[in-house]
This record gives structure tokens, C-alpha cells and sequence, in this order.
């Protein structure tokens, strides 16, 4: 079975590869932000995503191939990216209003938007941008879920006080319930989930119970966060 899935995967991006060579070869930006990804999600500890050694190369190879890339009209990948979703991605401010300017499209394809893409990938003069063009701060993808819960889960701090900072709601829910302050424990840190409580975030049982699997007493977190958030 696993042959099989894995013939199937092989032809589907040589197949797409051909397409797109006739895109500019917008299949080596695609090569290239796969990756990103697949480093981003694999060199993880636990459930916290790593932005490493190996991540940042991949995030310089992306640059490079978008730096080449030239730009005719939008191209949509098999897993729903387009070439702004790969800037944005890259963490490059001058990729991303390049493209902009180009005309590619600021509403991502697939399930979610830039927004979300930026809370795990990009740095705030980006967040800065995409905000500028008219994407809202409790922008929601298929499930729910907003940029904050994002940047919690993976431990963006710098993006999480963008949010809140930009009026993002700290208590804002999943369909199933899920919370920035519940994504927070997936990285263990402290700090960050002191800052959600400082923000406001209410301690919902679902964030009790995920920290004490973790080794986490919220009820005392929240007792020693007791200063505002800075």
C-alpha cells in the first residue's frame, strides 16, 4: 500500500512539474516551499515545530527560488498554495510586496489565509502588510481556528503579541473548542502561556487538563501571572 501511495505522489508532481513548467517553472518554488514545510515538521520536538538550522536554509533556498521566479499570473499547486503563500512563508518583506504589486493574489486557496500562514512563518513587518491589505487579525480557516491559536501553538511569541496587540481575541474558540491558550501547551513553554494569561486568556478546562498531561499546574501559572502583559 505504501508503494502504491507513494507512486501515486510521484506521478502526481511529475505530472504537475510539467504543468508548471510551463508557469515559469513555478514547480521549483513549489520544490522548495515543500521543503520548508517538511523541515518545519519533521526536525520538531514533540509537538513544538522547529525553526532551526536545517529550517532556516530551506527558508533561504526558498528566497532564492522565488527570487528567480517570474511572475506572469496566479498557479495554484496540488496542495493549494500559490506564489504568495510561498513569500510569505520565506519570511521576505520585498517577496512579498513584489509579488503584491504584480498582482498575485492575498487570499490564500486552500483552507485558511495568509494570515494563518504568516503567524507560523513570518515576522511582524509582514503581519504589518498583510493587515494593511485588508485581512483582519480574527481571520477564521474551515475549523475555527484563528492566526493567534497558530502562533501559539507554535511558539511565535513576537506573532502572538502582534495579534493581541492588534486586537486579536485571546478567547476565541474552535469549532470543537480549542483555544490559543490550549495550542500554547503544545511547546511547554511557560512564558508564553503566562503572557495568554496576562492577555486574558480564561482558563478553560481543556487547557487545565492539556497541562497537566504536560506537567503543568495552569490554576498556579495564572496565580504568578499576575502583572500585566508587557
Amino acid at each position: 500500500m505504501k508503494t502504491i501511495c507513494r507512486l501515486i505522489i510521484a506521478c502526481i508532481v511529475f505530472c504537475w512539474s510539467a504543468h508548471a513548467g510551463a508557469h515559469d517553472n513555478f514547480s521549483r518554488v513549489w520544490e522548495a516551499g515543500l521543503a520548508l514545510i517538511r523541515v518545519h515538521v519533521e526536525d520538531r520536538d514533540g509537538f513544538c515545530l522547529s525553526y532551526g538550522q536545517n529550517y532556516q536554509a530551506k527558508q533561504k533556498d526558498l528566497r532564492s527560488q522565488l527570487s528567480e521566479y517570474e511572475y506572469k499570473e496566479d498557479v495554484v499547486d496540488p496542495i493549494g498554495n500559490n506564489v504568495m503563500s510561498y513569500a510569505v512563508i520565506s519570511d521576505d518583506i520585498v517577496l512579498v510586496k513584489a509579488f503584491a504589486e504584480k498582482g498575485a493574489s492575498l487570499t490564500k486557496v486552500h483552507d485558511g489565509t495568509l494570515f494563518h500562514l504568516a503567524a507560523a512563518y513570518a515576522s511582524p513587518p509582514i503581519l504589518d502588510f498583510l493587515l494593511s491589505k485588508g485581512l483582519t487579525p480574527d481571520e477564521k480557516d474551515g475549523h475555527g481556528g484563528t492566526p493567534l491559536m497558530v502562533a501559539a501553538g507554535d511558539n511565535r511569541i513576537d506573532a502572538v503579541k502582534w495579534f493581541i496587540a492588534h486586537g486579536a481575541n485571546v478567547n476565541a474558540r474552535t469549532n470543537d473548542g480549542g483555544t490559543a491558550l490550549l495550542y500554547s501547551t503544545c511547546c511547554k513553554d511557560k512564558k508564553l502561556i503566562r503572557y495568554l494569561i496576562q492577555s486574558g486568556a480564561e482558563l478553560t478546562d481543556k487547557a487545565i487538563k492539556a497541562c497537566r498531561t504536560i506537567g503543568i499546574d495552569l490554576e498556579k501559572e495564572s496565580n504568578l501571572a499576575q502583572q500585566p502583559a508587557q
